[in-house]
Parts: structure tokens; C-alpha cells; sequence
């Protein structure tokens, strides 16, 4: 990497472009040059350049700030971070610019570009985004889009990250002076700036505290571990065996609530279907009481039927009368409009007359006026152009004096500026010298602002290590105050767990080693036994029932069979009725239908006339043309026959349909009675079959196992009496001869309807009964014992739990005491080591403040950020106050330049002003004198106004011609269209009560015949064919529900035959609900005794899987924490010194190789080694005192700068081991040696060319340029500018442009 060119502009004191070409003559032939200038000059300026253009970062602006720097009348949006590099950019410039040319690690030439500036390039505008720009000087191809990924491409062709190139490119001496001079501690801070070694630190740090958290997550891990609770393997065995009684005993219940349910299901289900009978028997006699009530609608129906025969002669009547009424009301109306049309086409013949005259009058007006106008016409022209031409003129004379007076203006305010301008100069002058003593202060701030920051970092750090140290002191004393609570915490909790397990073991001591398994086989016998009384009772009361509805039955079905006969009797009478009514009204209708047919055709009689053929027959002949009444009579007769018959049918047919149902219903009753006859008599016999079977199940089973049930019951009272007082031993002494009086009693006698079979039962039952009732006592008092037992074991765990939490919490505090007191001692030698680098910033910060009279270091120490802000305060005034001088003076010569354009620009306007006016002048002398010709004519009028006013009263006149014109054609029109329409209203009116006439003759001749009169008929026909049609729909919908409701009937009675035919449950009715209740409530114990064994085997089922999992974790925990523990003894400390200190002694080691290398070229007299035993302590060899071991400390000053150069040398070549540096930029240092040593400094820099390297020299030593060939010189040129000049040898060539920059 080779830096071949920087350039800039407008870069802090340099105004404009400067440009330093390292490639060109006469610096690409050197070395070796030097960089000199006054202090402030802008030397330090060309290497924030260089490292704008490359990092977008300088090494005096690295530091993080939130303090806001700028005017106290600015926005804060208008300031930059003090370390802001954009504040790089001279004041009052727009934009600026830092560009570098440098080969890469490829040999190909590059060139970098940083650009800042201000919004629209204006000086007053707000700061924008920096920007970054990589390109390729001989493709010119660009690399990267954003500002990142140009930053990446420039680090990747220079081989160098920004820290990288600071220590192998800008070697600051003065640092390594310091190293040598400092102990042990600063040495390493110094090392770890200088070289980037603090990662180190981290890394130590890191390992010792991964260390502690693995430790720590190891002991919480053991201790989780611990806390998990298991059961025995024999506690399991046990409470599998118990689980499976449990499920066996569970089943049994189940399938006996089964079957229970079951039972009263069918109970209910019968119940359900009588209810839905008897229903549907309601059903049916509604629906035939309906039917009944609705007789006189039929007969209605029929009436209204017959009247519909008249609707068309009644329908003509009314539509005749009604064309009466709108005849006679169209004629009066058309005979009005029509005299209407006479009167207005009479008055519009006279408007039209009018209209015309006026016309004419307006032609001749018009014609009168026309020479007049266009005379008029020809002036208006003239006078036009001459008021034009004057205003135009006028227009040029007003604008030239405001131009004049403008000019005037201007003048007087550039000449105000131009005394204001001196005024600026003059005050700037005077506050320049009064103000001299701060220059010192402002020209090297930044050197300042770095040791008062590090003094106000210090005396922070003290003050916070301060008030740690009081805070954590009072942590600590408070924390062990905590731990002592929790160990007293801990050891009650230790005690009650103690008390905890005594009870527990107590408790399981009384309930006994396991009594419930002997009840449990009791209670089964007893249910069993139960069970088996309860099927010998159910058989029995099933045999007596069904014997009982077996004789019922027999005698039903007889009873049914007969009625049934009868029945059929009955039917078969009314079918041949129905049959024979059916034939003779199938003839009747046909009569009828021929009737009315006739009758149809008797409307059309009216036409007929004697002599010409029929309309329909072409009879020549019309005998029956006046016999319309005999028609109607006949029809009448046959529509009352037809009635007549329909009744009689309907009668027939209702009887016949009666009697099929009685014979339906006396059927289906006799197979139901004889199917509850069958069935009875089946489940009679079943019940017998039950009874003996049952019988001989007692017989064998029951009566056999009674001593196995007595020794079971002395079993569990014998163990029971183990933990129970004495007035549970006599309890079971009670239960014990129970089964005795029992087995005493016969056995169940053979036939099931025999009286005595239900005493038997009985007396079993009550025996059964009175056993389970103290079996449930007894079983009450365990489960009251086993309570306790799980009460004192749940007291157990949560004691336990209580003390584990005790423990884990007295842990707690007691890590966080130890914690607690180490951060104290922390604390305290932070404080300590805070306070000496305060009392060393102090010291270094002092010379340019020698001079103050004011206590400086008390307000430093009382608030140092306002300190540093009224010296940079001090600092930005200085520079704001030369700047503006130095903008004073530019702008005083700018305003007197201005002044005398202006005065030349004055005397040109009041000329042009003069001769405008006078032009003006003539222009309005023409204007009026054409004004005063026009007024004579037409009365000053304009000619527009004149003709717009005759052709306005001519085309009205015109208009009102041609509309008068057509209102009296249009008006004849009507008139004729009025008259002929009258007397078309006339002939209808006739017409109209004609047929009014003949429609009323036809319908009173039609009503006389029928015997009926009007209001009756219209009375009848108001019920149009929908209601005929809604009302036989209603009838026939009451037939139908009554069949209907008929056969619902019938299907429910079956379904009830049905369901009862299925078979009768074992169990009887009243038992059954009591027995599901008794059996739900023994199922749901069964099930919580078995939920909670299940419950119990699963939370060991969990115990046992959690633990082997947290057993293998902690297993691989135990694995890698061993791996952190190895890492964290060898490297890992708190404070990282540990790993720092070691890998700075390997740094120190290579750097002082590369040092000694660079020192035997400077001064090869010494060496430079580590003292023996210490890792950064360091030694000199005297090479001509026969190697004599001398201390750092008695080097002179020269022979100081000289190792601390070779150390600045070794640094550069240990940094670019991986990449060759070629240009290297040395600050300051050469001022302490003398001539001789001077020149072997500088010969052996120089000699850095032969291996490709240019040194550029940073100092302020005059006599530098007397002994480097080329010098580059910073020169201040007043007002905060300064100029780059570069100066070489006689024989030596510098080319103009690099000159002055």
C-alpha cells in the first residue's frame, strides 16, 4: 500500500483546492520530506484528509459525543456532534472535498473521495450526509453503492482496517515517549491502545465469567436433581394390584347401570306411546266434529255455484250504464273546447295584424340611421390607434422614472452597506487585539480539548468508583444481614419438616397395613348375593303379572272378534247402498250437464229474427227463441237432484267408512290382545324359567359360599380390630353372626307364584340390606383414617418443599453477599486508580492556563464539561471572530465596487426618463383631438350600441311576426279538429243508451224466470271463482285430516303393540329409577378410587421420566462446564489481566524484535529487552559498556526520542506484517536531538527508501529544511486560511502547480 496524492478543498484553514502529489516531482524521488508550519497552520488538516478520504473517521475525531456544537441562534437540528466529521468543512463554504490516490494490494492505482456539504451548496444551509467513492483511476469503474460497502472495498485494495493504518502509517512518537517513561500498569494501557490488544481483555473476561455461570448452573442442577421425589418399586407393585381390582369392580357396576338403564328406558318409552295414542284418539274426534260443523259451507258452495249462470248478463247491465255516463260526459266537455278554439283563433287574427306593422316600422328606422354609423365607424378607428399609442407612451415614461428612482435607491442603500461594511472591519480590528491572549488557547484546542477530556473522564470515574464504593459497602452490610434471616429461615423450615414426617408416619401407622381389600370382598358377596334375590324377585313378580295379563288377554280377544263380525255386517250393507246412489247420481249429472249446455246457448236467442238462419245451427226456423223460462226450471230440478243424490252417497259412504273402522279397529284390538296373550303367556313361562334358575344359582352359589362369606367378614373384623377402639370390635362382632340368622332361613320355594316366595324374599332382602348398611360404616371410618393419612402426607410435602426453598433462598443470599463484598473491594481500587489519572491529567493540562488569574483548577474540578464548554466557547469566538474579519474586508471591497456601478447606472435612467415624457406628451394631444370629432356623431354613442339597438327592435319585431303568424294557423287547426270531435260525442251518447237499454230488458226477463231478485244475485256473485276454489280446498282439507287423524291413530296403536310385545323388563317398574341412582353413585366411587391410583403411577411415571432426563443433562452440563472450568483457570481472571497480560508480553516480545532492528540503524550502542521476571517492564542494554543493563529512565533526552522512534518504526513493520506500507507520516520529536544525531535519524529514515518506503516528518524544528531535500510548508495567510508550498533543494524542480495550493 502506497499513498501517491492528497488533495482536498475548503477543508478547515484551507480555503479552495490544495493538492499534495506524492508521485510527481520532486517528492516521488525522496524518501524523505518534511511537513512544517506554524502551530495551527493546518498540518494535522492534510492528515484528516487523508483518512476522510480512506475511513470516513480521523484520529482526533474517534471519540463519541452528545454534545451539540454551534451558535447559541441556531437550531439544534443545525449543530454537529463535537466529533462529527462533517465539521471538518471551513465555515462559510458550501461544500468540500478530501481525495486520495494510493496502490493497492494489487499494484493497480485507486482513488478515493469524501465529499461534504451543505443544503442547495449555500453556507447558511443545514449539513447533508457525507459521501464515500471508490474508483478504479485507469477503468474508471466505481466500487460499492453505500457508503458500507465502499468503506469495505477500500479496506479490502488497502489490506488495512482504520486502526491498522493509525499505528503503521501515522506514527505518533509522542506515545512512545510516554510508554517508555511510564510503570508497569500505564505500559500496558499505552501497549493495548498503541497495538489492539484489547480483545484479550474481553476474551479473559469472558472465560472467567462463563466459568462462574456454568458452576453455577451445575449446583442448580444438582440440586433440581435432588428435589425430585420417587416411589418404591414396591409401592408400585401395590398400587398396580390395587388398580386392577378397582377396574374389574368398576366393569361389574357398569354392566349392572347398563343394564338398569336399559330397563327404565323401556318404562318410558311405553309411557310415551300411550300418551301419543290417546292424542291421536283426540285427534280423530276433532277432526269428525269439524267435519260436521262445516255442512252449511257446502250447501253455500252450491248456491253460489248456481248463480254463476247470471255474471254475464248482470257484468253487461253495469257495463252499460257506465258507457252511459262517460258518453254524456265527453260531449259536454268537447262541446266547451270547442267554442274555446272559435274565441282564440278570432283573437290571434288581430294580434297578427299588429305584429306585422311593427315589423315594418323597424325596416325604415333601421335604414334612416346606416350613413351616420359608418361614419362613425371610420373615427372610432382613428381614435383607437391614437389612445394607444398614448398610453403606450405614458406607460414608457412612468416606467422609466420608476427605473430612475429604483436606481436612486439601490444607490443609497449600497452606500449604506458600504459604511456598514467598514464599520465590521474596524470593530473586528479592535476586538482582535483586545482579545490576543486567547489565540494560544485556540490555535492547538484539539490538543487541549483531549487532556481536559481525559481529566473530566477521570474525575467521573473517581466520583462514580465513590459513590459505588458507599452504595456497594451498604450492599454488602445489608446482604449479610439477609444471608443471617435465611439461615435462621432455613433451619425452622428444617424442624417443621422434621415434625412433618413424624406426623406422616403416624398416621400411616394407624390406617393399618390394608383392611380395604377384605371389605371390597364383601361388599361383592353381599352384592352378589343381592343381585340374585334381586332376579329371584323379578321372575317371581313377572310370573304373577303375566299370569295375570295372560287370562286378561284371552278374554279381551274375545270380546274383540265378536265385534268385529258385526262390523263386517254393517259394512257390506252401506258399500251396496253407496253403489247403488253412486250409478243413479253418475245419471243425474249427465242430466244436468245437458241442462245448463242448453241454457248456455240462450243468450244468443236475442239475435234471432224470423226469416234468418241461426248464428249457430243455420236454422231457418227458431221454435224455442221465447222459452228461456222453462230452460232455467229445468235446470234448477236437476242441480236439486244432483244434491240430493250427493247426500245420499256421502250418507252411504260415511256408514260404510264407520263400519270398516270399527271392523279395522276390533281387528287389529283382537291380534293385539292375542299378541299380549302369546307374549304374556311366553314371558310367563321365561319368568318361571328365571325363577328356577335363579332357584338353583342359590342353591349351588349362595348358599354354599356362606361359610367363605363368614370367614371373610371375620377376616376383615380381626384386622380391623388392630386399629380400631372397642366400640368397632363389637360392631363387627354384629356383622359377624348377621350371616348366620341368614343361612338359618329355607330355600327359595319352588313355585314363583306362590305366597310365600315373596315373604322369602323379603326377609333376604331386609338381611342383605342391614349387612351393607354397616359394611358402609365401616368403609366410611377407612376412607375417614386414610384422609388423615394423605392430609399428613400433603403437610410433608409442602414442608418439604418449604425447606427446599429455604435452602435454595439462604444459597441465593449468601452467593449474593460474597458478590456483594468483592464488588466493594473492586470498587476501592477503582476509586483509587481513578484519582491518579486525574491528578496526571491535571498536570498535563495546565500550561495553557498558566496565565489565568481566575482558580481554573477549582472550576475544572467543580464542573469540567462547563470548563471545556467556556473554552471551546473561548476558541469557536476566536474563530468566528477572524472569519468574520476576514469577511468584513472581502465584502467592504465588494460594496465599493457595487457603489460606482451603481452611480453610472443612476445617470442612464434619469435620461431615459426625460425623452419618454416628452414623447408621452405628443401622443396625448392626438388622443384628444380624434375624442373630440367621435363625440359629435350618433351623441357620442358607439356604433356597436347603435346597431346593436335597431337590429335588436328589428329581429323582435320579426319574431313577433312569425310567432303571431303561427299561433293563428295553429288556433284554425283546433277549431276544426273542436267542432268535428263535438258531434262525434253526440252519435256516441245515442249509441250508449241504446245498449243500456236492451242489457236492462234481457236482465229483468232473466231474473222474473228465476224467481230471485237483484241484491240477491249480486249477493251471491260478490264470491268470485277464488273463494269457490279456497272454500272447496278447505272442505276437502277437513276430509282429509279426519283420514288421516284416522291413520295416525292406527299407526301409534301398533307402535304401541309393538314396544310391548319386544318383552317386559326383568326389573319392576318401581325399583328401576332407585337401583340406576344406587348403582350410578357405586360406578363414580369405583372410578375416583381408580382415577386416583392412575393419578398416583402417572405423577411417578413423570417423576421417573424427568429425572433420568435431568440426570443425562446434568451428565453433558458436567461435560462442557469441566471444559470452561480447564479454560477459565488458564486464562480466565474478573478484571482480564490475567490473558491481556500475557498476550501483551508475546506483542511486547515481537515488537521490541522489530524496534531493535530500526535501533541499530539509529543507535546501535543499545538494545532494548523485558526485565527478567516481568512481563512489561523493560531494560536497555549498553552495547559500549560491555553490555551494561541501564534503566529506561537514564536515557537523555535525544537518546529517548531515538528508542522511542525505533519503537514507533517497530510498530509500523509489526502492523504491516500481512501488508507492505509504503508511505509512513512521523509527528513531531526531532526538536531534542542534537546536530550529529539529528543527521543519523534522518539518514536512517531516508535509507527507509531503499526498501520502497517515503517518510513524511511532522515538526515545527526550523533546520529540518535545511537538511531534507524537499519540504512541504503550511503558510498562514491571515483571516483563518492558510497555503500549501512545497520547497525544494537548489537543482531540484518544483513544478507550479505544487506550489501554492
Amino acid at each position: 500500500m502506497k499513498i501517491l496524492a492528497i488533495r482536498g478543498s475548503n477543508l478547515t484553514s484551507f480555503a479552495g483546492d490544495f493538492a499534495l502529489e506524492l508521485d510527481r516531482p520532486p517528492l516521488d524521488r525522496l524518501g524523505l520530506f518534511a511537513i512544517s508550519g506554524a502551530t495551527g497552520a493546518g498540518k494535522s488538516t492534510l492528515l484528516d484528509a487523508l483518512c476522510l478520504a480512506l475511513f470516513d473517521r480521523t484520529p482526533r475525531l474517534g471519540g463519541p459525543s452528545k454534545v451539540l456544537v454551534g451558535r447559541a441562534d441556531e437550531d439544534e437540528e443545525a449543530r454537529l456532534s463535537a466529533y462529527d466529521v462533517r465539521g471538518m468543512l471551513r465555515r462559510g463554504a458550501g461544500k468540500g472535498h478530501a481525495e486520495v490516490d494510493f496502490l493497492g494490494k494489487d499494484g493497480r492505482r485507486y482513488r478515493a473521495r469524501w465529499n461534504v456539504w451543505r443544503a442547495r451548496e449555500r453556507a447558511e444551509g443545514r449539513f447533508r450526509p457525507q459521501e464515500l467513492s471508490l474508483t478504479d483511476v485507469a477503468s474508471g469503474q466505481l466500487f460499492g453503492r453505500t457508503k458500507g460497502e465502499v468503506l469495505q472495498a477500500i479496506q479490502e485494495r488497502l489490506g488495512l482496517s482504520f486502526d491498522q493504518f493509525r499505528r503503521s502509517a501515522l506514527l505518533a512518537q509522542g506515545e512512545f515517549a510516554a510508554f517508555l517513561r511510564a510503570d508497569a500498569n500505564e505500559r500496558a494501557e499505552l501497549l493495548e491502545r498503541m497495538t489492539g490488544t484489547e480483545v484479550y481483555s474481553r476474551v479473559s473476561i469472558a472465560a472467567h465469567e462463563k466459568n462462574a455461570k456454568e458452576q453455577e448452573e451445575l449446583k442448580r442442577l444438582s440440586l433440581g436433581l435432588a428435589a425430585i421425589a420417587l416411589m418404591s418399586d414396591a409401592d408400585r407393585e401395590g398400587a398396580r394390584a390395587q388398580l386392577g381390582e378397582e377396574e374389574a369392580a368398576r366393569v361389574r357396576e357398569e354392566t349392572r347401570l347398563r343394564e338398569a338403564e336399559a330397563a327404565r328406558s323401556w318404562y318410558a318409552q311405553r309411557a310415551e306411546f300411550l300418551g301419543q295414542e290417546q292424542q291421536a284418539g283426540s285427534a280423530v274426534a276433532k277432526a269428525e266434529a269439524e267435519r260436521e260443523a262445516a255442512a252449511p259451507r257446502e250447501a253455500l258452495l252450491e248456491s253460489v255455484r248456481a248463480a254463476e249462470g247470471f255474471r254475464a248478463v248482470v257484468s253487461a247491465v253495469e257495463a252499460a250504464e257506465q258507457g252511459c255516463v262517460r258518453a254524456e260526459a265527453e260531449q259536454l266537455e268537447r262541446a266547451s273546447r270547442a267554442e274555446a278554439a272559435l274565441a282564440a283563433a278570432a283573437a290571434q287574427r288581430q294580434v297578427r295584424m299588429q305584429a306585422e306593422a311593427a315589423r315594418a316600422a323597424a325596416l325604415d328606422a333601421e335604414a334612416s340611421v346606416r350613413p351616420a354609423l359608418e361614419e362613425a365607424a371610420t373615427l372610432d378607428t382613428r381614435r383607437a390607434e391614437a389612445e394607444r399609442e398614448a398610453r403606450e407612451a405614458a406607460e414608457l415614461a412612468k416606467q422609466s422614472k420608476a427605473a430612475e428612482a429604483t436606481a436612486r435607491e439601490a444607490l443609497a442603500l449600497v452606500q449604506a452597506a458600504e459604511v456598514k461594511a467598514q464599520a465590521l472591519v474596524d470593530a473586528a480590528e479592535a476586538w482582535r487585539a483586545s482579545h490576543a491572549s486567547w489565540e494560544p488557547l485556540a490555535t492547538e484546542w484539539s490538543r487541549w480539548q483531549r487532556e481536559l477530556e481525559r481529566f473530566a473522564g477521570a474525575l467521573k470515574e473517581e466520583q462514580a468508583a465513590g459513590a459505588d464504593v458507599d452504595r456497594l459497602g451498604k450492599d454488602a452490610d445489608r446482604l449479610g444481614n439477609e444471608a443471617q434471616a435465611r439461615r435462621e429461615e432455613h433451619q425452622g423450615a428444617v424442624e417443621s419438616e422434621a415434625q412433618a414426617q413424624a406426623l406422616a408416619t403416624h398416621a400411616e401407622a394407624a390406617l393399618g397395613e390394608d383392611g380395604g381389600a377384605a371389605r371390597r370382598a364383601l361388599r361383592e358377596t353381599l352384592l352378589a348375593r343381592q343381585d340374585a334375590l334381586g332376579a329371584l324377585a323379578l321372575a317371581g313378580e313377572g310370573a304373577r303379572v303375566e299370569g295375570t295379563a295372560e287370562g286378561d288377554a284371552a278374554a279381551e280377544v274375545k270380546r274383540h272378534r265378536e265385534a268385529s263380525l258385526r262390523a263386517a255386517e254393517e259394512a257390506k250393507d252401506a258399500a251396496s247402498r253407496r253403489v247403488t246412489q253412486e250409478a243413479m247420481l253418475h245419471e243425474a249429472r249427465r242430466a244436468q250437464s245437458r241442462a245448463e249446455a242448453t241454457q248456455g246457448l240462450a243468450s244468443h236467442r236475442a239475435a234471432l229474427h224470423e226469416g234468418d238462419p241461426c248464428p249457430l245451427c243455420g236454422a231457418l226456423e227458431h221454435p224455442y227463441a221465447r222459452e228461456g223460462s222453462a230452460l232455467e226450471g229445468l235446470v234448477a230440478e236437476a242441480a236439486a237432484r244432483v244434491l240430493e243424490l250427493e247426500s245420499a252417497r256421502d250418507a252411504a259412504a260415511k256408514q260404510e267408512g264407520a263400519a270398516s273402522v270399527r271392523q279395522a279397529t276390533a281387528d287389529t284390538a283382537a291380534t293385539q290382545a292375542e299378541a299380549r296373550r302369546d307374549t304374556a303367556a311366553r314371558k310367563r313361562t321365561t319368568h318361571r324359567e328365571s325363577w328356577r334358575a335363579a332357584r338353583e344359582r342359590w342353591t349351588r352359589a349362595v348358599l354354599p359360599g356362606e361359610d367363605s362369606a363368614s370367614s371373610a367378614d371375620a377376616k376383615a373384623s380381626s384386622r380391623g380390630e388392630k386399629a380400631r377402639t372397642a366400640s368397632d370390635a363389637g360392631a363387627s362382632a354384629t356383622n359377624a353372626e348377621a350371616p348366620r340368622s341368614l343361612s338359618a332361613n329355607a330355600s327359595p320355594p319352588e313355585d314363583a307364584e306362590a305366597p310365600a316366595a315373596q315373604a322369602w324374599i323379603r326377609a333376604a332382602q331386609e338381611d342383605v340390606s342391614v349387612r351393607l348398611a354397616t359394611l358402609r360404616e365401616e368403609e366410611a371410618s377407612a376412607e375417614a383414617r386414610a384422609s388423615a393419612a394423605r392430609d399428613a402426607r400433603t403437610l410433608l410435602e409442602t414442608r418439604r418443599t418449604r425447606r427446599e426453598g429455604a435452602t435454595d433462598a439462604l444459597r441465593k443470599a449468601e452467593d449474593a453477599w460474597s458478590r456483594a463484598a468483592q464488588s466493594h473491594r473492586e470498587a476501592l481500587l477503582r476509586r483509587d486508580t481513578a484519582r491518579d489519572a486525574r491528578e496526571r491529567a491535571l498536570t498535563e493540562v495546565s500550561p495553557p492556563f498558566a496565565s489565568e488569574t481566575a482558580p481554573w483548577k477549582e472550576k475544572l474540578a467543580e464542573d469540567p464539561a462547563r470548563f471545556q464548554s467556556r473554552c471551546f466557547d473561548r476558541v469557536t469566538k476566536w474563530r468566528e471572530k477572524l472569519a468574520e474579519l476576514d469577511a468584513s474586508r472581502r465584502r467592504l471591497e465588494e460594496e465599493q465596487g457595487r457603489r460606482a456601478r451603481e452611480e453610472d447606472r443612476l445617470k442612464d435612467r434619469h435620461e431615459d426618463a426625460q425623452t419618454a415624457g416628452h414623447r408621452a406628451s405628443l401622443k396625448d394631444a392626438a388622443f384628444q383631438d380624434a375624442s373630440k370629432a367621435r363625440a359629435r356623431l350618433l351623441h357620442g354613442r358607439s356604433t356597436q350600441e347603435v346597431r346593436a339597438e335597431l337590429q335588436a327592435r328589428l329581429d323582435a319585431a320579426q319574431a313577433t311576426y312569425e310567432r303571431a303568424r303561427e299561433d293563428s294557423e295553429a288556433l284554425q287547426q283546433a277549431e276544426k279538429v273542436a267542432t268535428a270531435r263535438a258531434e262525434d260525442a253526440v252519435r256516441l251518447r245515442t249509441e250508449a243508451a241504446r245498449v243500456l237499454d236492451s242489457a236492462q230488458a234481457v236482465l229483468a226477463e232473466r231474473l222474473a224466470g228465476h224467481g230471485t231478485t237483484l241484491e240477491e244475485l249480486k249477493a251471491l256473485l260478490s264470491r268470485g271463482a277464488a273463494w269457490c276454489d279456497a272454500e272447496a280446498r278447505a272442505l276437502n282439507a277437513l276430509r282429509e285430516s279426519v283420514a288421516q287423524a284416522r291413520a295416525v291413530l292406527v299407526e301409534r296403536r301398533e307402535r304401541r303393540v309393538r314396544h310391548e310385545a319386544s318383552g317386559l323388563p326383568a326389573l319392576a317398574e318401581a325399583d328401576v329409577a332407585d337401583l340406576c341412582e344406587r348403582l350410578r353413585t357405586d360406578v363414580e366411587v369405583r372410578r375416583r378410587a381408580e382415577a386416583l391410583l392412575r393419578a398416583k403411577l402417572d405423577t411417578d411415571d413423570a417423576a421417573r421420566a424427568r429425572h433420568g432426563a435431568e440426570a443425562r443433562a446434568l451428565e453433558l452440563r458436567r461435560g462442557e462446564a469441566e471444559v470452561w472450568k480447564t479454560l477459565g483457570d488458564l486464562i480466565g481472571s474478573h478484571d482480564g489481566k490475567k490473558f491481556k497480560v500475557f498476550a501483551q508480553s508475546l506483542t511486547l516480545d515481537a515488537l521490541l524484535l522489530h524496534a531493535n532492528a530500526h535501533l541499530r540503524e539509529l543507535a546501535r550502542r543499545y538494545r532494548l529487552e523485558r526485565v527478567p521476571g516481568h512481563d512489561l517492564d523493560l531494560q536497555v542494554v549498553d552495547g559500549d559498556m560491555g553490555d551494561e543493563v541501564r534503566s529506561v529512565a537514564s536515557l537523555s533526552g535525544g537518546e529517548s526520542f531515538l528508542v522511542s522512534l525505533a519503537l514507533a518504526l517497530g510498530l509500523a513493520s509489526l502492523s504491516s506484517e500481512t501488508t507492505q506500507v509504503e508511505t509512513l507520516f512521523i509527528d513531531e520529536g526531532f526538536g531534542t536531538l542534537d546536530p550529529e544525531t539529528l543527521e543519523v535519524a534522518l539518514a536512517t529514515l531516508d535509507a527507509l527508501q531503499a526498501t520502497g518506503r517515503q517518510v513524511g516528518i511532522i515538526s515545527h524544528v526550523s533546520g529540518l529544511a535545511e537538511r531534507i531535500g524537499v519540504q512541504v510548508r503550511v503558510v498562514k495567510q491571515g483571516g483563518g486560511r492558510s497555503r500549501l508550498v512545497v520547497e525544494g533543494d537548489a537543482g531540484i524542480v518544483v513544478p507550479a502547480d505544487q506550489q501554492v495550493a
